[in-house]
């Protein structure tokens, strides 16, 4: 048995009412049936017509869009279905992160036929790095920022990788509240965003398989064969840091088997990463090192980098051929490389490069890759 959510194309089967406000369902079941809800009081619905076969599937399909509803009525009255309730709470809309960077004009002008108060949005959200991220709902988000309304109302669910992942690479296009998305024709929705999202949901998908190989292959490594291959990248990238006037190099603490840079200590003035305001910034080594969020660790100090840095060495769990890399998801060493246009090295062990890895719009390459075995120029790396 299967269950969608009704669109334009079942118009017929409907009120026109109800394809607006999105609360149509087509039940197949050897032969299609067409279902709608109504909600009322915000947290019941009715139901247009019941058949004990389908009932809980047409509900869960419903309350996966709709999960503030949780009682549910036949059309006379009786009620047939009830689940725990569910909590709302108002807030402000440009409070909210998003995870979609595009609405469709048509969808939006569509809400201009019932949508009337804050009452009438009702958002699922999760939280994810002290912030409330709408799950579902940009159009309706998108009407109550432009209205002007105070508030909407949201209730929390969990949010899985992709839906971490889509808001993440909102981020990284600057997309970081409702304000930020915009509003395109039906036809550039189509291209852009539908068929963006199978491609990036294929990407996603791809890039969480290697991350998975990447921790398989480095428990491989033990920690006498850790020991050999880091002395021998280590030479071969002093051998390479050699060959150019460098003084001020931003390095990274090992996590696991990662390459350990710690020796250039000694010989450069070194800077390594924090994360700040959701951005990645460079702190002076003062010696000391202190745990942060990500199991790593960071200077003890407040004192942050003045001017730029010579060369950036980056680590990467994959890097590629043409110096792109795969990291653990968050985006950050991408938003530091878009900007920066000085030496930047990555750093891997040897079985740790492809020949390709995938990419989306917003990865950045580095100019160089290092190895215990081999110094890889990238010629075609421009920043993005």
């Amino acid at each position: 048995m299967k269950v969608r959510r009704a669109t334009h194309e079942d118009l017929k089967h409907f009120p026109a009412e109800v394809i607006h406000k999105r609360l149509g369902y087509v039940v197949d079941n050897n032969e299609k049936t067409y279902v709608y809800f109504t909600i009322f009081d915000m947290f019941n619905a009715k139901i247009s017509t019941i058949d004990e076969r389908w009932l809980d599937d047409a509900i869960k399909a419903f309350r996966f869009h709709n999960g503030f509803v949780y009682r549910f009525y036949d059309k006379n009255g009786v009620k047939v279905r009830e689940y725990d309730k569910v909590e709302l709470l108002k807030v402000d809309p440009l409070a909210l992160g998003v995870t979609q960077w595009l609405v469709s004009e048509k969808k939006l002008s569509e809400l201009n036929q019932w949508v009337g108060s804050p009452e009438d949005i009702v958002i699922p959200v999760f939280e994810y790095q002290k912030r409330l991220i709408a799950l579902d709902g940009h159009t309706r988000l998108k009407a109550a920022h432009y209205w002007e309304m105070p508030y909407v109302y949201v209730y929390k669910e969990m949010g899985d990788g992709l839906s971490k992942a889509f808001y993440n690479s909102a981020i990284k296009r600057d997309v970081k509240t409702i304000e930020d998305v915009e509003v395109v024709d039906s036809s550039r929705y189509k291209n852009e965003w539908d068929f963006m999202c199978d491609g990036f949901i294929k990407t996603y998908n791809s890039k969480k398989a290697l991350r998975s190989d990447a921790f398989k292959l480095r428990n491989t490594i033990n920690e006498d064969e850790h020991h050999q291959l880091n002395e021998r990248l280590i030479e071969k990238l002093s051998g390479f840091l050699r060959t150019h006037r460098l003084q001020r190099i931003g390095v990274f603490y090992p996590m696991g088997n990662e390459v350990d840079l710690r020796v250039f200590d000694v010989s450069y003035e070194t800077y390594y990463p924090i994360i700040e305001e959701d951005k990645l910034v460079f702190a002076p080594n003062v010696g000391t090192f202190v745990k942060a969020p990500f199991k790593t660790h960071v200077p003890a100090t407040k004192e942050r980098l003045n001017g730029t840095l010579d060369a950036v060495i980056v680590p990467g769990l994959f890097f590629d051929l043409e110096g792109f890399r795969l990291g653990y998801g968050k985006g950050y060493y991408d938003g530091f490389l878009k900007h920066y246009t000085g030496l930047s090295i990555g750093v891997c062990f040897d079985r740790f490069v492809k020949p390709a890895i995938p990419k989306e719009s917003h990865d950045q390459c580095v100019k160089y890759v290092v190895t215990e075995r081999q110094v890889i120029e990238v010629k075609s790396c421009t920043q993005r």
